[in-house]
């Protein structure tokens, strides 16, 4: 099967049409203004109620957090939750408008109301944990050609610390989950990720961040730098570290950060010649007069220094340095809209001339629409650039779009569907990728701190490179308890 790349423009159109739908209506109310429902936009679900404290102060954040790297690499069948998704975008949005502490969006996140976790005091900080079992079946336990079908197993864990103090913000979160299969244990999957952030708010509109990152998952078998056929997939671990500054002005907030990010190959002996580490520096302008639209300017450099390269004079010196710069506009209509939109262009130029350089066109959107009080859309295009040790080829760039709705049948009972779409190209050498996705979930609480979950995943990967191409799916159900 061949997925045509005009998949991911459709996703992108389809993200970005209720955005511009709102800015021609002229009390930009959709609800109201496109005539879906009369109903107010503060009334998110029949007897809701109050919102916990929980909410008022964090915005109902949960211990979803999304680590690019991971995300991209790894075949995960269970996606990030609705809840998680939103919150997701939502933080994008902010720091595009420069926004040091967004307000809570009242927004229908995707969860059930009875089971909804409000935490546990501990101090000045608020505890929240949750754990979920699920059992499954897929027809390609392997997620490769010539996949075999399995049972399988899963224990997911995560937590949340969200410190409660009047001035400074300090978060953490963490997600851990290991799916063991009955017959072929190579395919087992370990699964991990953990962020931390500090805020300091230094005063006369000042404030510094700091943030630092985990992130454990394993390749693609269908991966071309290293294809795994038989036995354990390569891992990839991920630790990351950023610092940003920023100072509020009259309609203009000016943010510079930094940051390093590492990524490690472990299994194949060859897997660790794509061990590299990308030393990033940026400036960023963001204009809010209070405007519907507020645009941004975004520009910086890059350094990419591989650890293990071969001395031969065969060998490729991979090291890069390279430039990206970006613009855009972020839209914000309270509890309807959010969204943001950015282009740009990313280039990285190896040391040696024998490679080319890897650059590309950066497309960034998300956008968060609430067009009744149950029902819910989210979307994302994201642009990532990677390393690579294949010869002749300086890295690969990889377009993903994703497009979510979440829909709530009654308080306790609630449903999300997600498509997702994502193309790469190696730089240099005749290899590309595309992948299809989709998938249906159910959550019903019957309970205060326990709901039954179930998810249909289907997923259809094809590669220029011979025996690659597969497809698969799976059907799990389980039990999610939470406090």
């Amino acid at each position: 099967m061949v997925v045509r790349p005009c998949y991911l423009v459709m996703i992108l159109g389809m993200t970005m049409v209720p955005s511009l739908a709102a800015a021609q209506t002229s009390d930009f109310g959709l609800r109201g203004g496109l005539g879906l429902s009369g109903e107010s936009e503060r009334d998110l679900a029949e007897g809701s109620g109050d919102q916990d404290q929980s909410q008022v102060l964090y915005g109902d954040e949960d211990a979803d957090i999304v680590l690019e790297e991971s995300f991209l690499l790894s075949p995960r069948r269970r996606p990030l939750s609705f809840s998680g998704k939103v919150s997701s975008v939502q933080r994008v949005i902010a720091e595009r408008r420069g926004i040091v502490n967004p307000r809570p969006n009242e927004v229908f996140d995707g969860e059930t109301q009875r089971d909804q976790a409000r935490g546990l005091r501990l101090g000045s900080y608020l505890f929240l944990p949750q754990l979920s079992q699920w059992v499954g079946w897929t027809d390609n336990a392997q997620n490769a050609s010539g996949g075999e079908p399995d049972a399988f197993i899963t224990t997911d864990v995560a937590f949340t610390l969200l410190s409660d103090w009047d001035r400074h913000q300090f978060s953490t979160a963490f997600r851990g989950s290991y799916e063991a299969f009955s017959k072929d244990p190579d395919s087992n999957v370990p699964e991990g990720s953990l962020r931390s952030d500090l805020r300091l708010d230094l005063g006369n509109q000042w404030n510094v961040n700091l943030g630092a990152d985990y992130g454990l998952s394993q390749e693609n078998r269908a991966s071309p730098e290293n294809p795994v056929l038989d036995g354990k997939p390569n891992s990839i671990q991920e630790f990351g570290a950023d610092i940003s500054v920023n100072k509020e002005l009259r309609n203009l907030n000016v943010g510079a950060r930094a940051g390093v990010d590492r990524v490690e190959y472990g299994g194949s002996s060859s897997s660790t010649s794509r061990d590299n580490t990308v030393f990033d520096g940026s400036l960023r302008l963001a204009f809010d007069s209070g405007a519907m639209l507020s645009p941004f300017v975004e520009g910086g450099g890059l350094v990419r220094r591989y650890q293990h390269q071969s001395s031969t004079p065969s060998s490729f010196d991979r090291d890069t340095e390279g430039y990206f710069i970006r613009g855009g506009f972020t839209l914000d209509r309270g509890d309807k809209v959010q969204a943001q939109a950015s282009v740009g262009w990313r280039e990285e130029t190896p040391k040696d001339a024998r490679l080319n350089d890897l650059s590309g066109l950066l497309v960034d959107a998300s956008l968060v629409w609430s067009p009744t009080r149950r029902n819910t859309v989210t979307g994302t295009i994201a642009t990532n650039f990677y390393g690579t040790n294949i010869d002749d080829s300086a890295g690969s760039i990889l377009y993903s779009g994703e497009l979510s709705l979440a829909h709530q049948f009654h308080e306790d009972f609630v449903g999300d569907a997600t498509l997702g779409y994502s193309i790469r190209d190696y730089e240099g050498v005749s290899i590309s990728e595309e992948e299809f996705s989709g998938s249906i979930g159910l959550e019903y609480a019957f309970s205060d701190y326990a709901a039954v979950v179930g998810r249909y995943t289907f997923s259809s990967f094809d590669s220029s490179e011979p025996n690659s191409d597969y497809t698969s799916s799976t059907i799990e159900a389980g039990l999610r308890l939470r406090r």
